[in-house]
């Protein structure tokens, strides 16, 4: 389901966890294998699968993923993260390991959340109508 991926994405980008959603969209939209991604981003191949399996997952048809990618990524750039880089979080001040700041975000800022997915959602659908109107004029 679109929304949750872009669920996903959004906590990503909050969490300070940009080069996850850089590298999904560097197989998504430009290509690169995860071997190649392994590295660039110096982690594991498994790590990047599974980076990968989880937009399958959520997706369902992953035909659509590389569009949905292209039209979602420079919205995701503009996210300015809630956590610092000692992994606190800048909505309340919270100071935690980092392995659990997306689950932080998720759970305790779910309404900021919401507001990027929402405002994702609706830019989505804007340019699947737009898609839509000219698709049928040609």
């Amino acid at each position: 389901m679109i929304s949750d991926i872009v669920r996903y994405l959004v906590i990503k980008a909050l969490s300070n966890k940009f080069n996850d959603i850089r590298l999904l969209k560097e197989y998504f939209v430009d290509g690169l294998s995860p071997s190649d991604l392994s590295a660039r981003y110096c982690i594991s191949k498994d790590s990047v699968r599974g980076f990968i399996l989880r937009m399958y997952e959520y997706a369902g048809d992953k035909r659509y993923l590389p569009k949905l990618f292209e039209i979602i990524y420079p919205y995701l750039e503009k996210i300015k993260p809630v956590v610092h880089v000692v992994c606190m979080c800048k909505l309340c001040g919270e100071i935690m390991d980092c392995n659990v700041i997306g689950h932080h975000i998720r759970h305790y800022h779910r309404d900021v959340v919401e507001e990027y997915v929402d405002s994702i959602l609706k830019i989505i659908k804007k340019k699947i109508n737009e898609a839509k109107g000219m698709g049928g004029s040609q």
